[in-house]
């Protein structure tokens, strides 16, 4: 079956889990556990998202860098030199490893709700002030006011609990701390995510629909994901792979170009 010709069933899996929260971050956790442990050793891969880019890119990226990418805006103008930070879903660790190197961070903690995803992560990035836990979003294992920063990239849709991911964050930031956050949602459910921040006790700084600068990142790194499921995917996984990268021809890129998913990203300051 072709790529395209799969994507009345995944509108109706992602229909699905939108509206069976539990059932949702149940699936996503045996997901993202079956990934990581079946490869383990695939260190290549490091990012789980789909990536970011200002304009238009002819070429081929490296890859990975629209991933990081993303990072680099969801974290745009916040000073991160010598903080502490906090990732919410680490995935595979990369973006975090990437901000570590490149911005010189204090210290990092990435927590996620796959355990295979954290004992990939302690392997592939064992560096002095960076680690990695287990953990939910909705129920974190760190202190209260431990952190400068905390980031959120592509995570918060599996989620049962909204609202306890918000507080969490906001009970982990000290005060004048900055959430950056960014993801995706159906476009009737973007302004309902932002009043729910807003109502959370966070002071809006920056909200901003990125939509087509995500569609940049997909077009311009179709070719190395492809590449990656070629290499490494059996063939009766290529397709949902494939969907799930969000290359072009995917439910999720089809819909990112329609409208009817739109891809946000929100940066806020704890009092």
């Amino acid at each position: 079956m072709s790529l395209a010709g799969n994507t009345s069933i995944f509108k109706w899996f992602s229909s699905f889990t939108r509206e069976n929260a539990n059932f949702r971050q149940s699936f996503w956790k045996w997901w993202y556990n079956y990934l990581a442990k079946k490869y383990a050793k695939v260190d290549e891969w490091t990012c789980m998202n789909y990536g970011y880019l200002a304009s238009p890119f002819h070429g081929n990226p490296k890859l990975e860098f629209t991933s990081k990418m993303l990072y680099e805006k969801a974290c745009a103008e916040v000073e991160l030199e010598g903080k502490s930070v906090v990732e919410i879903g680490c995935g595979r660790g990369g973006g975090l490893n990437y901000l570590h190197e490149q911005r010189k961070l204090g210290s990092a903690i990435g927590v996620d709700l796959s355990e295979h995803n954290i004992t990939f992560c302690q392997r592939r990035f064992n560096r002095s002030g960076l680690s990695y836990l287990v953990g939910s979003a909705d129920d974190m294992p760190l202190a209260d006011a431990s952190a400068d920063v905390v980031i959120n990239v592509e995570s918060s849709h599996i989620y049962p609990d909204f609202p306890k991911f918000i507080q969490e964050a906001i009970r982990v930031l000290k005060p004048g701390g900055t959430f950056c956050f960014t993801d995706f949602r159906s476009s009737e459910l973007f302004p309902p995510i932002l009043e729910a921040v807003k109502k959370s006790g966070f002071q809006i700084l920056v909200h901003e629909d990125i939509s087509k600068n995500v569609r940049y990142g997909l077009d311009a790194d179709a070719k190395n994901r492809l590449d990656l499921i070629q290499k490494h995917i059996p063939s009766w996984l290529t397709s949902p792979v494939s969907q799930f990268a969000g290359v072009p021809g995917s439910k999720f890129y089809n819909d990112l170009k329609s409208g009817e998913t739109v891809y946000f990203l929100i940066q806020a300051r704890k009092p």
